[in-house]
């Protein structure tokens, strides 16, 4: 996986400690999904799993989960932040698409109404 820092732009370019812990977690669930609970009734029925997250950075949850959960995710954040967001979707578009899942980037700012209308 490749991810793009730029921590001279500001937090909201920067990985922090618990997107890395997350990543681990859905790491230990693709090697051993039976115990996780993510392994729902969802899940062994087989259906897409999609997942929205917000304030999304660089976007490595995102793409984490897209890759180790064969989910469609929904990247979301300001507009200062989607043009990194959709450069770390598209560098590691190969590896996505090997794994099945899907991620989409969006912008979403808070109290917008126009913004949860267009991503649904």
């Amino acid at each position: 996986m490749v991810i793009r820092q730029l921590p001279s732009q500001g937090l909201s370019f920067q990985l922090w400690p618990t997107a890395t812990t997350l990543v681990t977690l859905l790491d230990h669930h693709c090697c051993d999904p039976s115990n996780s609970p993510l392994s729902s009734t969802l899940l062994d029925q087989h259906r897409s799993l999609n997942i929205l997250k917000l304030g999304s950075r660089t976007g490595l949850v995102g793409i984490a989960a897209t890759t180790t959960l064969d989910a469609n995710v929904m990247v979301t954040d300001l507009p200062h932040v989607i043009t990194n967001l959709q450069f770390n979707a598209k560098a590691n578009a190969a590896v996505l698409a090997a794994n099945g899942g899907t991620i989409h980037v969006a912008l979403l700012r808070w109290g917008e109404a126009n913004d949860v209308n267009l991503i649904g």
